[in-house]
């Protein structure tokens, strides 16, 4: 049984099957990769359900305690997820805190529908509230609020508003050894980002003394220059990113470690203080098994999160897949497009020029 940082709890119980099975240790090394790049969508701001990078710990552990085949064994595996405790709410708390933005509690609706945009714009302006917090809650006035208040304190400990005023002299080696750019913009305007998380060069990031909290504030400073300054939009198409993972090359050995832990912290700062800013995902180069797999975690995603996620093969199935999102012309040759040099794009450069300022 393992816990999540709320209480929640996923259990792992070995029952007897139907019928005869044949279990390899191959076969859970596969569970595991996929959850652990399930769990870097929810990295990215996704609605994944936090219990994914349990649910690889968990599998991990059957993977270390099989035999190398288990043959004619009736063995199955039931993962269950224990929702968390409720707990009192923190009401007080919140109203003696810091925040950028003043709300009067007494002029909070409590529903709006969050495929109104006129609506969610006048429910902003009336308590405060950012309008994707509002779509992010599902519309729940008191979430939005609540969530809101605790992403101001955060940013005023963070130091946020004052991060791309500081100076990033790691952004280059961060850069270089973390492959991660825009390509460019998709055909309703939208960010088209690509990660190439099978890639990272670990070795370098120790040879330039890069640790995980430079990591993390690289990421914040991204985000914060993406929002500010490339898609400063609040709602509507360009307000959002296509988000394109390739995992080419990722191996079961990167799924832990310093790779686990900057994606933890990323996934909770997405989560927490960028909501609703990624319109689809795409898993480029899977290896077969991807789509398999895919169907027995599918039922644990929030359908909303699910309907955005597509999986495709190398080849013509990833090309064919970019092409419903952006033109030739933005799509790097090294999945069949005419972009020669996609780490050079404008986005970038306008990044690197503020970086270096």
């Amino acid at each position: 049984m393992l816990k999540a940082d709320d209480g929640a709890r996923v259990v792992l119980r070995a029952v007897a099957a139907e019928a005869p099975t044949k279990v390899k240790r191959s076969f859970f090394s596969s569970l595991v990769l996929l959850a652990s790049v399930l769990y870097t969508l929810y990295a990215m701001g996704l609605k994944a359900i936090f219990a994914i990078p349990l649910y690889a710990a968990t599998l991990q552990k059957a993977y270390e305690l099989l035999p190398e085949k288990v043959d004619e064994d009736r063995v199955a595996f039931s993962l269950t997820l224990e929702p968390p405790p409720k707990e009192k709410s923190s009401e007080s708390d919140h109203s003696r805190s810091p925040e950028r933005v003043p709300i009067a509690p007494e002029t909070i609706p409590n529903k709006v529908d969050p495929t109104d945009t006129a609506a969610v714009r006048a429910a902003e302006a009336a308590t405060g509230v950012g309008r994707k917090f509002i779509v992010g809650s599902n519309g729940d006035m008191r979430e939005a609020r609540k969530k809101w208040r605790a992403s101001q304190r955060w940013r005023a400990h963070y130091g946020t508003d004052g991060i791309l005023q500081e100076p990033h002299p790691k952004f280059r080696a961060i850069k270089k050894a973390y492959p991660h750019f825009w390509i460019g913009h998709g055909r309703d305007g939208q960010l088209v980002y690509l990660e190439r998380i099978g890639h990272v060069d670990m070795a370098l990031l120790a040879r330039e003394k890069v640790s995980l909290q430079d990591m993390v504030r690289h990421y914040v400073a991204v985000h914060e220059f993406t929002w500010a300054y490339l898609a400063p939009e609040r709602d509507g198409p360009r307000s959002y990113q296509c988000v394109l993972f390739d995992v080419d090359g990722l191996q079961l050995a990167q799924c832990r470690g310093v790779r686990y832990q900057f994606v933890k912290a990323c996934a909770k700062i997405a989560r927490e203080h960028y909501p609703e800013r990624v319109s689809r995902v795409v898993i480029c180069n899977a290896p077969q098994w991807f789509q398999v797999v895919w169907k027995v975690v599918k039922p644990w995603v929030d359908p909303k999160t699910a309907a955005k996620v597509t999986i495709v093969r190398a080849g013509v199935e990833t090309l064919a897949a970019l092409r419903e999102i952006c033109d030739d012309s933005q799509i790097p040759e090294s999945f069949g497009g005419a972009n020669k040099d996609p780490e050079r794009s404008e986005p970038e450069r306008r990044l690197a020029a503020a970086m270096a300022a």
